[in-house]
């Protein structure tokens, strides 16, 4: 389980450089600050904007699973550090707009499967396509501590062209 799965901006460009949110001082009083401990509010802040905008778009739908907010969030991030998920960026920095875009395309589904199970999906690529992106995450119960593996459900992605040729992450 890498950790971090995302990671946000805990700084501005611009302005007082900072992060505005609530402060301990008060219920009404705000604060600003600056680091990396402002990722995790502004982060919070996002998911609730996207929660807010799927409820708009998707109103028959019930809401999205945690691990489809990761992987709305993930598929979306903008890769930084060494190239594919690492243990400093996880997969990226955050881009809500870019995230609300994709999640008001509907192109994201949520599934189960049974254990040992398989579910298949067929996706068309136009062959103009430069690139097929395609992003995996679920809900796992917590495993046992200090067993390894420490998954509990164990899933893979495998994607294969028609000529039945598998290609492999990040490539």
């Amino acid at each position: 389980r890498m950790k971090p799965d995302i990671s946000g901006p805990g700084c501005q460009s611009g302005g007082d450089g900072g992060v505005t949110s609530c402060s301990s001082a008060g219920d009404t009083s705000y604060t600003t600050m600056c680091g990396t401990s402002m990722a995790a509010p502004t982060v919070t802040g996002m998911l609730s904007l996207l929660l807010q905008d799927y409820r708009a778009q998707f109103p028959t739908e019930p809401d999205p699973r945690n691990s489809t907010f990761k992987i709305l969030l993930a598929h979306n991030a903008v890769d930084l550090g060494n190239t594919g998920p690492d243990n400093e960026y996880g997969y990226g920095s955050v881009r809500i707009q870019q995230t609300v875009d994709f999640m008001r395309t509907g192109n994201f589904l949520e599934n189960q499967v049974d254990q040992g199970g398989t579910f298949s999906v067929l996706l068309l690529v136009d062959p103009g396509d430069p690139e097929l992106k395609v992003t995996l995450a679920w809900d796992d119960v917590p495993g046992t501590p200090n067993v390894n593996p420490v998954l509990v459900n164990d899933l893979d992605l495998k994607v294969f062209d028609p000529s039945s040729t598998q290609y492999y992450p990040w490539t």
